[in-house]
């Protein structure tokens, strides 16, 4: 591929990216991304703004499912605060990367993709209508051929709909 980042997810941004599963063996998570966009201030970036990437595949080099949860209905009581009306389930090991392969078996959106504790945690849609799953990696490439276009809050910006 044209362009590659290796282990600088710092300069992505995930939020509203599209994540599909390519493979998953050996330890590698591998995932096909659209509508992630990388920050202007990346080395990759040779444009003026944060730019939308066309279609990236995101290599997670020893890579662990630690946690799953699927999302569950919540209410609100007569104060504001606000519970689940479910029990919440944690899921883990072989349970977990079941779960979040699954979802990323079909397109699953990214709301969140962030640190947490040296993990990293995903919050998203897809099959299930929410989860959050934690993953463990050693290492994580980026890699593409095209940018797109500039991403879809710099055009917003410009008073452009995306």
């Amino acid at each position: 591929m044209k362009y590659h980042s290796v282990d600088h997810l710092e300069d992505f941004e995930f939020h509203d990216a599209q994540w599909s599963l390519i493979s998953c063996d050996s330890g590698k998570l591998v995932v096909e991304a659209r509508l992630l966009n990388i920050h202007r201030r990346a080395l990759e970036d040779v444009f003026d703004c944060d730019m939308e990437i066309k279609l990236a595949k995101i290599t997670f080099s020893n890579c662990s499912v630690v946690a799953y949860e699927p999302g569950v209905p919540w209410k609100t009581d007569a104060s504001g605060k606000s519970y689940p009306a479910e029990p919440i389930i944690t899921y883990t090991s072989q349970d977990a990367e079941k779960r979040l392969l699954h979802a990323l078996d079909s397109t699953t959106t990214i709301y969140r993709f962030e640190e947490d504790d040296g993990n990293y945690r995903i919050s998203g849609c897809g099959d299930e209508p929410y989860f959050e799953a934690v993953i463990s990696f050693d290492g994580v490439t980026v890699e593409w051929d095209d940018f797109r276009r500039p991403a879809w809050y710099v055009l917003r910006k410009r008073g452009i709909q995306a």
